[in-house]
């Protein structure tokens, strides 16, 4: 997404006049998103625009029902590429049977949709879980040991997925947004 002066609509079929940018920010009892330039627009301003709405991650998921493609996660590149190009009604070039890596692709792909499936069977969370409430939430840091504040982390547990978070989970995989 660029500033308007950056585009070029001769050599691009589709330009970006910016974005809404993250989960928004509450305001005497409202929530507000911000573009690029900083102005500040209400769920319903948004719905209103007469452009389609490509909603990504689980930080914006509020935003999902006025969205024309919403793709979960935090930012998951592939479902992102997919629904960009379904938005914008653009080929990826990705796809192309001219792209030499094709075949690797899809199988990367399909790797990594057989990881995550292996992992939440095992109980492991594999991507940034929705709660709205958590985005505005203040966290106080645990006590760390020597050790702890030599790294450039800090190791936060995480709760068991119950069975029923995994069928939802499983329910939710996809290979391709």
């Amino acid at each position: 997404m660029y500033p308007e002066s950056m585009h070029n609509p001769l050599r691009r079929p589709c330009t970006f006049r910016g974005g809404i940018f993250r989960h928004g920010v509450p305001l005497n009892g409202t929530r507000y998103y911000f573009d690029y330039q900083g102005k500040a627009y209400a769920k319903e301003d948004i719905a209103k625009l007469p452009i389609k709405k490509f909603v990504i991650g689980e930080c914006a998921r509020e935003m999902e029902s006025i969205a024309d493609r919403f793709t979960n996660g935090c930012c998951n590149i592939s479902e992102a590429t997919f629904g960009l190009s379904k938005v914008t009604g653009i080929n990826v070039p990705l796809l192309s049977v001219n792209n030499k890596g094709l075949i690797k692709m899809f199988s990367s792909m399909i790797h990594t949709y057989q990881c995550k499936k292996r992992l939440i069977k095992q109980g492991e969370y594999v991507d940034v879980e929705y709660d709205p409430l958590a985005f505005d939430k203040i966290y106080p840091i645990p006590d760390l040991s020597q050790g702890d504040m030599q790294k450039d982390y800090i190791e936060w547990p995480r709760p068991l997925i119950t069975k029923e978070k995994k069928k939802e989970l499983l329910k939710g995989l996809s290979l391709i947004g």
